[in-house]
Formats: C-alpha cells, structure tokens, sequence
C-alpha cells in the first residue's frame, strides 16, 4: 500500500485518507476508497501515476460520477479527479476544436454552437468531455467519437508512465473507447461541421426539452443502467417496461417509472440494492426476450 509520505507536500495537504466515494457519484452510493486526490496540473498528474504505478497501486479517474457505480465496503484503490489546466476549450483553425478531459459537456456544445459546430446531440447528457469520449455519448446514430480525431494521454507500459499523442480513425464503437495502453485521458482533439447557430441552439432546446420529458433528471441515478442490445428492434428501456418493472423496487433502489433503463437511489439505497435490483432486471429480461444484458454503468470494485 503506499503511504501518504512518499508524496510531496502539495499532494499530501489535497490527499483525502478514506475518502467517501459516493460524494463523487450521481446516485450517491458506494463504500470508502484508498484515497481521493483532485490533480490540478499535467506534471502532477504525471507524478501521481508514476507512483502509484511503481507501487503497484490500482486507480481509477473519475470526471462527473454520472455513469458510474462504486461497491459498498472499502475499495482498495485511489480515485483521481482531474482539475483547472484539464478544464478548457479552444476554438483552432477551423474545424479543429480542442478540449480538456474536464470541460464541462454542456458548456462545450453551447460553446461550440456560438462558433457554428452542431453537437447538439450531446444536449442534456451530463458530464465532462473526457467522460463523453471513454463512453462514446451520443444518440440517434450521432456519437461524440464520429468527430475525434487525436487524443492526448497518460499511457502506462509495464510500470513506465509516457505523455502520448496518437491520431483516431474508425472511434465510433458503441458506448465505449478503446486504446490498449491508456491510463488517463488527457486532451481531445474533434472535427467539427459548420452550420447555421440559430439552428444549432434550436436542436439543443429540443433535445433538452426531449429529455426532461422522457428520462428522471431530478433523481439520483447513474443515466442509462444497460446498453441497448445491437440489432434488436427494442430499446432496452423498452423490453424492462415490457416486463412489467417500472417502480419496482429492491432496499432503497427503484426502477424509475419514467423510463426503465433508470435505477434510482430514491431511499437511502446501498449499492448492493442496485446491483441485486439491476440482476433482477437480466432475469426478467432473460426469460422474457432470451436477450443478455450489459451494464452501460462503470462497476467499480464489484
């Protein structure tokens, strides 16, 4: 395990002992981990990892918690939250935009609209950039990763730390991003399409204005708990509603009546309740549509 000391000053006075992890999630469950550290710059970050690596501790980084869900207990492992010089957003020449992995999701597709780039796909989804990209966000065959085009990362090679950057072809795999050796996702680097502004911000309030109708934005949730299945003619949400299940509930976890790909926190839930809750739903699935599902959520430590 390493020891808070190896660290210098600056690190160990941000360094949270026993960090709550569920403070950082959307659905505000799970246990307590190694330790929790906000890194605000690239050459902290780069020391972080390198000891963490060279001492052979797992971590994980986390952007907004929207996505994700933490076991219960202690998690023996150290969460990183990536800060102000990964919180940017610049306009080169056209059409290269370029985005720290902690810009904020919605201040980047409002922005991008005010200089003529159309991700209005993205309106409502919750979340950094960084976070977008790892899970391809998007809907209705437009997905963040169509547009990517070069990453900046951390990649780690047998105990060796190395600041990348590698161009993007053929990104767009659904709900998920692959490169063999990253680490820590650090910048991103998209090609952006021109149209009309008005349009653009017309799209977004549609969108928005969709999805508050359609999903339980004021819950505490995780967002879409299973992928859709590939080729099948029913949405996910679709074949649990199908089975009966909305408001069932299991402890403190309930499956939203609004849409049913949503489990929610609604009374002080464990996230043992959701995970029991969420092996429910493949059950019922199973037996009802002979379709396996898979988790969209990040499960951590279970």
């Amino acid at each position: 395990m390493i020891k808070k000391e190896m660290f210098d000053k600056n690190f160990q006075e941000n360094m949270v002992l026993n960090f709550d992890v569920s403070s950082l999630t959307s659905i505000g469950t799970g246990g307590k981990c190694l330790y929790f550290l906000k890194i605000e710059n690239r050459k902290s970050l780069l020391d972080t990892v390198t000891k963490l690596t060279e001492n052979s501790v797992k971590f994980i980084v986390i952007a907004s918690g929207t996505n994700i869900l933490f076991n219960d207990g202690f998690l023996n492992i150290a969460v990183l939250k990536l800060g102000k010089e990964f919180n940017y957003l610049r306009f080169a020449k056209a059409p290269k935009i370029i985005a720290g992995a902690a810009c904020n999701l919605q201040r980047f597709i409002v922005d991008c609209a005010r200089h003529g780039y159309d991700f209005s796909f993205l309106a409502g989804i919750p979340g950094t950039v960084g976070g977008a990209v790892m899970g391809n966000s998007g809907g209705n065959d437009n997905f963040l990763n169509d547009s990517l085009q070069e990453i900046r990362y951390f990649a780690v090679n047998k105990n060796k730390v190395e600041d990348k950057t590698i161009e993007i072809k053929n990104a767009s795999q659904y709900r998920s991003f692959h490169v063999a050796d990253l680490a820590v996702l650090t910048d991103i680097i998209l090609q952006g399409e021109k149209e009309d502004r008005e349009l653009i911000f017309k799209k977004i309030r549609e969108n928005i204005k969709i999805k508050k109708a359609k999903q339980p934005l004021n819950s505490k949730n995780a967002g879409c708990f299973f992928k859709n299945i590939k080729g099948c003619h029913l949405k996910t949400g679709e074949m649990i509603d199908k089975c009966g299940l909305k408001n069932f509930s299991y402890g403190g976890a309930r499956i939203s009546n609004k849409h049913a790909n949503f489990l929610e926190n609604h009374s002080n839930a464990s996230s043992k309740d959701l995970l029991i809750l969420s092996k429910i739903i493949k059950y019922f699935v199973k037996s009802g549509f002979n379709k396996e599902l898979e988790y969209e959520v990040s499960m951590i430590g279970f």
